[in-house]
């Protein structure tokens, strides 16, 4: 609900009342303040918006390539269009490591800040990213599917709440929609109103038929 509401009033009300749902959550276990949850969240945002800042930037260096390219049927296949193409792939490959990479380390930056929330863990452990970012093909708008590797299953309550923690933080970047965490969306007046949000990174799994994730199937 609140992600709705955020796309909607840019008050600090809906902030402030996310925090209260996630504080409810830990329920005592965790000391996170307000200002340090706006803290988290606002540089994460910023980012965020550096990654596609710098990967827009770097796909609209591509146009000029583009452009030199002869389309003519006759030279289609010409060595010249050939070379272009080659530089081209070379250059888009280079561009989805890169964004990979930098999509990485915002993840990784995702799980210390979660994993400091937490508290020091109680055995070891691994995140392990699958899907698109273990792929190597993440975008900045891709969604996230991951799982703990632990060392002492004892210790589940940690890593759900750890997991949890880690939904709350990428929720509150706002870029959620209502259809896809599986909740109705609000009703005014009787009328149902399209989710407004932005569809940008996000968690997989919190559907329905997603994945087998523990918010999934």
């Amino acid at each position: 609900m609140y992600n709705s509401c955020a796309a909607r009033d840019d008050d600090s009300y809906w902030r402030r009342r996310a925090y209260e749902v996630q504080k409810h959550y830990w329920d005592g276990e965790i000391t996170f303040s307000y200002e340090d949850s706006v803290k988290v969240t606002d540089a994460l945002k910023e980012r965020l918006q550096g990654i596609r800042s710098s990967i827009g930037d770097k796909l609209g260096e591509l146009s000029p390539l583009i452009d030199r390219l002869d389309c003519d049927m006759e030279v289609l296949r010409s060595e010249s269009n050939k070379q272009i193409t080659e530089e081209f792939v070379s250059r888009v490959k280079s561009l989805s490591l890169g964004c990979n990479k930098g999509m990485v380390q915002f993840t990784a930056e995702i799980m210390e800040k979660a994993t400091t929330i937490c508290g020091a863990p109680p055995c070891q452990f691994s995140a392990v990213a699958i899907g698109s970012m273990a792929r190597g093909e993440t975008t900045p708008y891709s969604d996230l599917e991951f799982f703990f590797l632990v060392a002492n299953t004892d210790s589940m309550t940690y890593f759900r709440r750890l997991a949890v923690t880690v939904y709350f933080i990428i929720g509150n970047l706002e870029e959620t929609k209502l259809k896809y965490m599986n909740i109705e969306e609000l009703s005014e007046d009787g009328k149902w109103f399209d989710d407004m949000s932005v569809s940008g990174f996000k968690i997989d799994g919190l559907q329905k038929n997603a994945g087998n994730i523990p918010t999934g199937n």
